[in-house]
């Protein structure tokens, strides 16, 4: 994205959410599905991501009912929101885990401002917020940027990453907090010499 977003910002095209085809997994389905599978990686939240999350390789179409650009506790909070009417979600993150700055910059900081816990760390909050949305499975796109968003004739969004990804939603939802985490090079002439 070129230019700054609000942290929450909800994009819709106006049309109604789409609905469930019959037969289709509901929420006590995906909780059935749920848990750990020997031998599989297990992330920080006590999870296997790539599996409860679906994390999927760079490139490539995929249609959804929501992306969601970010994965810190806003972002996580969203899928379980979204599970609640049995709305799916494919998120987008330029980090390699989900969890954003909590447990990217201060994981073992303690947080003091989230309603009903008086204290908990960053990387706390990730964990309980990555087994809060894990009935609903997410699709994870991790280690890349959203780089572009346009909408499409039908009305539709499309968010096409840096590595070439695109996300195909009636909604969007921009979650990016503090915004992506990638080297910016200060305003100084010359600091090219400096680099590397």
């Amino acid at each position: 994205l070129r230019q700054p977003v609000l942290v929450g910002e909800i994009l819709h095209d106006g049309a109604a959410f789409p609905q469930r085809a019959p037969g289709q997994a509901g929420l006590l389905d995906h909780r059935r599905q749920v848990g750990r599978v020997p031998g599989q990686e297990i992330g920080r939240a006590g999870v296997a991501v790539d599996v409860v999350f679906g994390k999927v390789e760079p490139g490539g179409a995929h249609e959804t009912d929501v992306a969601i650009i970010g994965a810190g506790p806003v972002a996580l909070f969203a899928i379980f929101e979204l599970g609640l009417v049995d709305l799916k979600a494919h998120l987008v993150d330029i980090l390699d885990r989900p969890g954003g700055q909590c447990a990217e910059l201060y994981p073992e900081k303690p947080i003091y401002d989230i309603p009903g816990i008086p204290v908990l760390t960053g990387q706390e909050l990730t964990d309980r917020l990555l087994e809060q949305a894990a009935p609903f499975g997410a699709t994870w796109h991790l280690q890349q940027m959203a780089d572009r968003l346009e909408t499409l004739e039908d009305g539709r969004l499309r968010v096409t990453t840096d590595l070439g990804t695109q996300i195909t939603a009636p909604v969007v939802v921009i979650a990016a907090g503090g915004g992506s985490f990638v080297p910016k090079r200060p305003p100084i002439r010359g600091i090219e010499a400096y680099e590397g």
